[in-house]
């Protein structure tokens, strides 16, 4: 779980992104990925949250049957 909490970051995920948009130049897929870029500072509280969220609900479910949702 340290690998996921040090690697999921809002910076990671804005990095991955910047390379995907620039990588989908000339396919059919960029218009749709430069639109998600585009987007993105909307969506960057719910994905911090979401970034900190994510290995504590992994780890719960590991030892758990219960089926968990997100916060926010």
């Amino acid at each position: 779980m340290n690998f996921l909490k040090l690697t999921l970051t809002v910076q990671r995920v804005s990095s991955v992104l910047v390379q995907a948009v620039e990588r989908l130049v000339g396919q059919p897929e960029h218009d749709a990925a430069a639109a998600v870029e585009d987007d993105f500072p909307l969506c960057i509280e719910t994905l911090e949250a979401r970034c900190a969220e994510l290995p504590q609900l992994l780890e719960t479910t590991q030892y758990s049957s219960t089926m968990l949702a997100w916060s926010v």
